[in-house]
């Protein structure tokens, strides 16, 4: 189902940045983008959260993620970051979107957005204890959903 204000359920407003595509999923450049090379990819059905993807279209958003993840470490880039954030909860802006994507953003050391993500994604491990793995494994245990 598409939305009437979803700009991905709109082909014409990204057409000219499309990458390439398949029959359900679109790679396309992102706009606005964190970086040169930034790209998206999304189901061409309007779906809001990952859990509601189908598994085919799981599997044709990867089948675009992949080559563009080895396109980029070919050409641009060496590394590749993919991400996808689901935040519901958060009002609309300028750059949020209610559509499912996945972020394929290259990067390589040096880079002010690697660096600083680095450093924060570093600041932000620490070690998992018993007790807390116990407790993780029984709330997030996926045999309760079958």
């Amino acid at each position: 189902m598409k939305s009437a204000e979803c700009s991905f359920c709109d082909p014409d407003s990204y057409s000219e940045r499309v990458i390439a595509s398949n029959g359900l999923a679109i790679a396309l450049l992102s706009s606005p983008r964190m970086k040169q090379g930034h790209s998206l990819v999304i189901p061409r059905r309007h779906v809001e959260l990952p859990s509601e993807l189908l598994a085919e279209e799981v599997n044709a958003i990867f089948r675009l993620v992949g080559p563009l993840h080895k396109r980029m470490l070919a050409t641009i880039a060496t590394g590749v970051d993919v991400w996808q954030k689901s935040r519901p909860q958060v009002g609309q802006n300028d750059i949020k979107m209610d559509h499912v994507h996945f972020h394929v953003l290259p990067s390589q050391p040096g880079d002010p957005l690697y660096d600083q993500a680095l450093v924060w994604s570093r600041d932000q491990f620490t070690l998992l204890d018993a007790t807390e793995r116990t407790h993780m494994l029984t709330v997030l245990d996926l045999s309760q959903d079958a």
